[in-house]
């Protein structure tokens, strides 16, 4: 599993930066969303964490639907299927791939977006530790819309229609953590909701989409 996580990561960086594609989105959505508030810093403060959501969320898609294409395209799933490894194993290497490759840059840079909107480091911390607590859901239910179309190739659309109404509540549990945190701190139930969110989207959308992979090569 291991090898495959890595061999994925080197493909990603050796692709001539097709991995930044989401950052760049991700800063353009950003930045013609301050541009259309009016720049102002009170506007862009009050709206920050629902364009930072909605900026991750778009940008993270935008590659769903390639975490097992190209390897179904070239054999490699195949090949991983013949030699022993379990539907489940491959999914969960999947998933930890795409965090790296994807998920990762964007919150890596959330600083920077955190500043461009206005926001104080204890504000944009605290939409940087929602989007973390995230990540695992993301994580899940992209490789669980990329598995049910590995092998109908440029699904990327579908992924999207596929993922995004899973994501609804998370988004929506992610945008109210600020206000959670300024009344409850970190025992918020908003933050108790993304946990549980995501190990439940752990729980459910890897072994779903161990399924389809091994329905795709039965």
């Amino acid at each position: 599993m291991s090898a495959l996580i890595r061999r994925d990561i080197l493909l990603a960086w050796r692709s001539g930066g097709a991995w930044l594609l989401g950052l760049g989105f991700f800063t353009l959505f950003i930045t013609l969303g301050a541009i259309a508030l009016g720049g102002e810093a009170q506007s862009l403060s009050r709206f920050a964490p629902v364009l930072t959501w909605l900026a991750f969320l778009f940008s993270a898609l935008l590659s769903a639907g390639s975490i097992f294409e190209m390897d179904a395209r070239d054999g490699t799933l195949a090949q991983c299927l013949l030699f022993g490894m379990s539907p489940l194993r491959l999914c969960v290497a999947k998933a930890v791939s795409f965090t790296a490759i994807s998920l990762l840059p964007l919150l890596l840079f959330m600083p920077i977006t955190g500043t461009m909107l206005g926001q104080s480091p204890q504000e944009w911390g605290i939409n940087w530790l929602a989007l973390l607590l995230a990540c695992p859901a993301l994580a899940a239910y992209s490789v669980f819309a990329s598995a049910l179309t590995a092998t109908r190739g440029a699904s990327g659309f579908l992924t999207v229609l596929i993922t995004a109404p899973l994501l609804v509540p998370v988004m929506i549990f992610g945008i109210s953590t600020l206000e959670g945190y300024a009344r409850y701190g970190f025992f918020a139930a908003s933050f108790k909701a993304l946990t549980g969110l995501s190990l439940m989207a752990c729980a459910l959308g890897l072994p779903f989409a161990a399924s389809a992979i091994k329905t795709h090569f039965e």
